[in-house]
């Protein structure tokens, strides 16, 4: 093996240390980019002890880390990720809303501006360091999962009162886990909001335990 590509995830440092014991000489890269954009918009090329990041934007690609005013904000300062250039999007089918919410005039060029929902900051090598998310999404194994999806309908069961979707380490591997109170006088059984859960949502949506 000389090439070997990773996304989807965080990529951890104590991982890319072992993959190179055993290894030797593979070329790592660690690429970034959501399926609104064509999936691919940053890539880094993990030559050497340097820190992890998810590089720089590749061409034809814009990358704005703005503020809440939309307004760039300085090298090393947080802001949230915002993604111009000719593979952005057109929309999500269907849903104009969300595609007018997301989808935005490009304010620093032609096209439109993806509103990414990941934090991050600008590194002064001109890389991108992605933080995490502003909102309740997460990713498990790689697929997109909005925890609130899944509360939602938790909270809907019959003598439920509140419900809290987590993504937590058991062992050596990662799954959701989703939390609930009922009200005082009826118990709600696990394999009913599994059910429930079921009807409604793909799958890999449905809490482990």
């Amino acid at each position: 093996i000389k090439h070997m590509v990773f996304g989807g995830e965080p990529l951890p440092e104590k991982f890319v240390q072992d993959l190179r014991e055993l290894s030797p000489g593979v070329t790592i890269y660690n690429i970034y980019g959501p399926s609104e954009i064509t999936v691919l918009c940053n890539v880094q090329n993990l030559t050497g002890e340097e820190r992890i990041t998810i590089g720089p934007p590749i061409l034809n690609t814009q990358i704005h880390i703005l503020d809440k005013n939309r307004h760039p904000v300085p090298i090393g300062v947080v802001g949230e990720i915002y993604i111009s250039g000719i593979q952005v999007g057109l929309g999500y089918l269907g849903k104009p809303e969300m595609t007018n919410e997301k989808f935005i005039d490009n304010p620093f060029g032609t096209g439109k501006m993806y509103q990414s929902g990941d934090i991050g900051r600008w590194t002064f090598d001109g890389k991108v360091q992605c933080l995490g998310r502003i909102d309740n999404q997460i990713k498990l194994r790689g697929l997109r999962i909005e925890l609130g999806e899944i509360e939602g309908i938790i909270e809907k069961i019959p003598h439920v009162i509140s419900a809290i979707a987590h993504k937590v380490d058991i062992g050596d591997k990662e799954v959701l886990c989703g939390y609930y109170v009922c009200d005082k006088d009826n118990l709600v059984l696990e394999t009913d909001v599994k059910e429930a859960l079921k009807k409604a949502l793909p799958p890999y949506m449905v809490p482990s335990y």
